[in-house]
């Protein structure tokens, strides 16, 4: 992939011949990548593929369920076809994902994303669908808690988790309309330090207890693929971790996590539920760095070193094992008179290990004379095999017009893959860079509209938000959640960010 830039207005203007298409994708967030081949006209007149299951509930059909679920009324599990996803729920309708042999269920499914129905209960049927905008703000019921790279938002279809100071709250991602319904996550008593996604896992890790006996809390729940649960119950346990500190914790492969410190070298350990009395650790030695993502079994390490104006980075093997290995250095050179500014960059990885980031540019050259220009978004890992960081695969967002305003820490947002071809990215808005914030999904690997291979970018949207208040972001296919701190005094919110929707 060749280096594009994309800047401002252009960036709108490029897009916007890609609109139509990303907003009659005709397909529901839930149901992307799960074709069966069935072609679904479209708002344009052109057809797509559907997903299974996406003809839908009738908005003025009585919904009858097929027949009876499992033996104790639960929705059916596990499948090999969409006939087998059966559930006697009102106005829910199941559909087999054939790759992973497990039943989802969508509550009123429209072929639309850009379209959602309630169910009415009382007249036992769905009722006439709306249209969904491409925003949807809500507030949460307390102020965020958790730290690390994930910063304590997760999707897992179909919900958006979010860990506050009293718990961990779940909203469903098919309620129509606002405001949203928090669902206390229960079996976990204990803020999250860290919150994230590891598979259809989520992962619940409290603060480290105790002085002489150190223990760590520690909850997971494998959500439900039914969109109108009973509950959503947690487990839970405390195990020994007799580290200095809680320095890190990542998804590892196969619903696992993996956890350490990192004072004085490091020391990695892998588990899973339900966990021992105690997490082995295993040490390492790290040079001065920082663990900023995974990449499949693998950490990507960055460092500063003195003398350069890239970043320095190298792949972690073995973590957790008797036998670690940190690898060789590699720079990631900006080019030309621009570099990268160390402090304000943000990382994330797909589900098959491909590493992004993104950071805010400066430029050497005049007008902007060492101050802030860009905001770029490196591919640097293809996946969980590449062992090469690239120093070519780039996209820069926006190129600032007004030397070193704002400020570095404000022009690149979070980051977060919604697929392991699309990234979710959060930067500050050309058109207002200190108040507002553009939101845009990125195509990696597909030719784009203007016949650049970097693949484009659906038509980005603005929020009312600075970068700089973007504290996470979570995506999935079509769908992306921001966990935003507003200005002025108002509370934390969450976005809904669905893809190709109207603005």
């Amino acid at each position: 992939m060749k280096p594009r830039t994309v800047a401002g207005a252009g960036l709108f203007a490029v897009m916007s011949a890609s609109l139509a298409a990303s907003c009659s994708l005709g397909l529901d967030e839930s149901r992307i990548g799960q074709s069966d081949g069935a072609a679904v006209p479209t708002a344009t007149g052109t057809t797509t593929t559907s997903a299974p299951g996406v003809d839908g509930v009738a908005p003025d059909a009585p919904v009858v369920p097929p027949r009876d679920a499992t033996a104790d009324g639960r929705p059916s599990e596990t499948c090999t076809r969409n006939e087998d996803c059966v559930t006697s729920a009102l106005c829910q309708k199941g559909r087999c994902d054939t790759a992973s042999k497990r039943c989802f269920y969508d509550l009123c499914p429209q072929a639309d994303r850009c379209r959602a129905a309630a169910c009415s209960v009382s007249a036992a049927k769905c009722d006439a669908p709306e249209d969904r905008a491409f925003d949807e703000e809500f507030s949460i019921i307390d102020q965020p808690n958790a730290v690390g790279p994930f910063r304590g938002i997760a999707i897992v279809q179909p919900f958006v988790f979010v860990g506050t100071a009293s718990g961990v709250y779940a909203y469903s991602l098919q309620e129509v309309g606002l405001p949203k319904t928090p669902i206390p996550i229960a079996g976990a008593a204990f803020p999250a330090q860290y919150l994230f996604a590891s598979g259809r896992r989520l992962y619940i890790v409290g603060a480290l207890q105790g002085s002489s006996q150190r223990r760590l809390a520690l909850g997971w729940l494998d959500v439900p693929t039914d969109p109108a649960p009973a509950e959503l119950r947690a487990e839970s346990k405390f195990v020994s971790f007799n580290t200095p500190s809680m320095g890190f914790a990542f998804p590892y492969p196969g619903e696992r996590l993996l956890l350490g410190q990192q004072s004085s070298g490091a020391a990695f350990g892998i588990s899973e539920p339900p966990f021992g009395s105690a997490i082995a650790l295993q040490t390492a030695i790290l040079p001065s760095g920082t663990l900023v993502t995974p990449s499949g079994d693998r950490l990507v390490f960055l460092r500063a070193v003195t003398g350069t104006n890239a970043p320095v980075l190298s792949l972690i093997t073995g973590a957790g094992t008797a036998t670690p290995n940190v690898g060789a250095d590699q720079s990631i050179q900006a080019g030309s008179n621009a570099y990268y500014n160390y402090g304000n960059g943000y990382f994330a990885t797909s589900p098959m290990g491909a590493v992004a980031m993104s950071w805010s540019m400066s430029q050497q050259a005049a007008p902007y004379n060492g101050n802030a220009a860009a905001v770029r978004v490196s591919f640097i890992l293809k996946d969980d095999k590449d062992t090469a960081f690239s120093t070519t695969d780039f996209v820069d967002y926006h190129t600032f017009p007004a030397p070193g305003i704002p400020n570095h820490a404000n022009l690149a947002g979070p980051i977060a893959w919604a697929d392991d071809n699309t990234l979710l990215a959060t930067f500050a808005a050309p058109s207002a860079p200190t108040t507002r914030t553009t939101v845009a999904f990125l195509h990696h690997g597909r030719v784009g509209v203007d016949g650049g291979v970097d693949g484009g970018v659906s038509l980005p949207g603005e929020i009312a938000v600075p970068a700089g208040n973007v504290q996470g972001v979570a995506a999935a296919p079509g769908i992306g959640a921001l966990l935003t701190s507003n200005s002025g005094g108002g509370g934390p919110t969450v976005h809904i960010i669905r893809q190709g929707c109207a603005q």
